[in-house]
């Protein structure tokens, strides 16, 4: 079951599709029994927390691993300038 959370009038999942799910692939949606209640009972970081998590997870995971690896670049970059200023590197 694919947990979801309304957002100015659309159904966003809160956690990634399966990977059997193409575009067009029918579903169902339902409102859970707790979803008022729940959301008039959470604290507002909380709500906003789960709409940060809902559009996190509509995120591509190669983006991730692009980000991390362009860091990972910038540091390595950062550390050699820093050496030879040091006069570490020759």
């Amino acid at each position: 079951m694919i947990k979801a959370i309304v957002k100015n009038g659309v159904v966003v999942p809160r956690d990634p599709l399966p990977a059997d799910w193409q575009e067009g692939t029918e579903v169902e949606v339902e409102k859970s029994s707790n979803g008022a209640d729940a959301k008039d009972a959470a604290q507002p970081t909380d709500v906003w927390m789960d709409e940060v998590e809902a559009i996190a997870a509509l995120g591509d995971p190669a983006d991730d691993l692009r980000l991390e690896a362009a860091i990972q670049d910038v540091r390595r970059r950062e550390k050699e300038l820093a050496r030879k200023k040091l006069g570490l590197d020759p």
